[in-house]
């Protein structure tokens, strides 16, 4: 490994010295990358002769790919080859799906709503609370109403007995950018989240001699675990369809109530065939166009297919995970499919459109293939669990990177073992039975000290095949 590290640093001096002929030369001589591997179950021989590339790059400096032929070999050492590259554009695997998991776009909708807040004001006029819009002003405003100058005075309120909506406003992504941020008395009157009566704050105001208010602070001490909105969202051709969850601090959906009910909202943009003009949002012409089943039905993930035919709405209900699958022009239901069980702690890490199919990925490492049928439909192919290993549940919006094969009934997984290096597990399933799981480490991954600057290449990272 000592000779592949020397030879890699003469690539990347030739690389930054711009000498072309320097580069081919390099990159012709042989080089001694090696490549371990472990079985964890089941036996070697389901997995032989399965092939994978693993498609690296040193702080986007260096580029090299790795070509493993799984053999007989249970433990030990295993037929590889290493190719090094001026750069990505070199790899011949460049383009083999149409998804790339970590190649995610940042847009969509975010909902939030109010918590808390603190304001302070020095000044002999203070904090006018009449003409303020700070969250929960008129708590803050009855509260002030029983201090004297020079005085503080802290109280725990409903916050129900002031407000019978949360305060919520949005924020609206493409990939050109923020398109709005907002909330005006649209966003909380159109959704109107009702605020429970067990959602209690702890006011404090304080006045200056003057009796002019010169500090608020407000917090919430219980809401029934409600710290955040999450979306999910997908963007069309004309718009955004989206849905929204509460949860706690730990993660756990929480129930809601709200007057537009539980179900998938759509937001029209105008502009969206103009490349390079700006996007508007159609806030006022906001809709639900599907309903959920009940509260206790949480939407996990909303996708719409390459054909924008059909919308994938992934849900979870009565502890467990259901996919419908939903026309796109009448928004009506085609497919349930019910897919696996889970616990109150479980969320989805990802949901992705492969070539064939739809992968549906769950932060304990369970997971669920579908394959299209030849009447168009989803059918369950493949049902079971990652196990330990791979990152999964480590609070990262940052997706799994992964890729599958699947031939006569049996499907191969390849998945990184962390953001960092060139080490894997591999996995070979028949129907939702376990036949292998090995972990393939990479030589470079503990003999050399900048593994953490070594990362998968985005645009292409893994690739298995039978």
């Amino acid at each position: 490994m000592k000779k592949s590290l020397v030879f890699a640093g003469i690539i990347l001096l030739a690389l930054l010295s711009g000498g072309i002929y320097e580069v081919k030369e390099v990159l012709s001589q042989k080089n001694d990358v090696m490549v371990y591997c472990q079985t964890l179950n089941g036996d070697v021989k389901e997995a032989e002769g399965i092939r994978f590339w693993l498609h690296n790059n040193w702080a986007e400096q260096l580029y090299w790919d790795t070509l493993v032929t799984i053999g007989g070999v249970e433990d030990g050492l295993v037929e590889s080859e290493t190719v090094f590259r001026p750069d990505w554009k070199g790899s011949s695997e460049r383009q083999y799906r149409f998804y790339s998991p970590l190649l995610h776009r940042e847009e969509g909708v975010e909902l939030h709503i109010e918590n808390g807040t603190s304001i302070h004001n020095m000044s002999k006029q203070g904090i006018a609370l009449e003409n303020s819009s700070i969250p929960f002003v008129k708590s803050a405003i009855d509260v002030a109403s029983r201090v004297a100058p020079g005085q503080s005075r802290t109280e725990v309120l409903k916050l129900s007995n002031y407000y019978e909506y949360y305060d919520m406003w949005m924020e609206v992504f493409s990939f050109r950018s923020q398109l709005w941020n907002g909330g005006d008395n649209f966003i909380p009157d159109f959704f109107g989240m009702e605020v429970p009566d067990s959602h209690e704050i702890e006011v404090t105001i304080s006045k200056n001699e003057n009796g002019a208010v010169n500090n608020v602070d407000i917090y919430t001490i219980n809401d029934e675990g409600r710290s955040a909105i999450l979306s999910s969202s997908h963007m069309a051709k004309d718009g955004i369809y989206f849905s929204f969850h509460c949860v706690d601090d730990s993660g756990k959906m929480v129930k809601m109530k709200t007057k537009v009910g539980n179900g998938i909202f759509f937001l029209p943009l105008e502009g969206m065939d103009d490349e390079e003009g700006s996007l508007k949002v159609l806030i006022s012409d906001m809709k639900k166009v599907y309903s959920l089943p009940s509260e206790d039905c949480f939407v996990m993930e909303v996708q719409m297919d390459e054909a924008r035919e059909k919308l994938f709405i992934l849900t979870r209900e009565a502890e467990q995970v259901v996919l419908r699958v939903v026309d796109a022009s009448t928004m009506e239901e085609r497919q349930k499919i019910r897919l696996t069980d889970v616990t109150d702690m479980t969320a989805l890490k990802q949901m992705d459109q492969v070539e064939d199919g739809v992968w549906v990925l769950l932060t304990d490492g369970t997971f669920c293939y579908l394959t299209k049928g030849e009447d168009g439909n989803l059918q369950k192919q493949n049902t079971g669990s990652l196990g330990e290993g791979p990152r999964l549940d480590d609070n990262s919006e940052r997706p799994l990177a992964y890729d599958l094969d699947h031939q006569d009934g049996k499907l191969a997984i390849i998945c990184e073992e962390s953001y960092y290096g060139n080490s894997a597990y591999v996995y070979v399933f028949e129907g939702d039975t376990l036949l292998y799981k090995g972990y393939f480490l990479h030589s470079g991954d503990y003999e050399s000290n900048f593994t953490d600057q070594v990362y998968l290449n985005e645009e292409t990272p893994l690739r298995i095949r039978f």
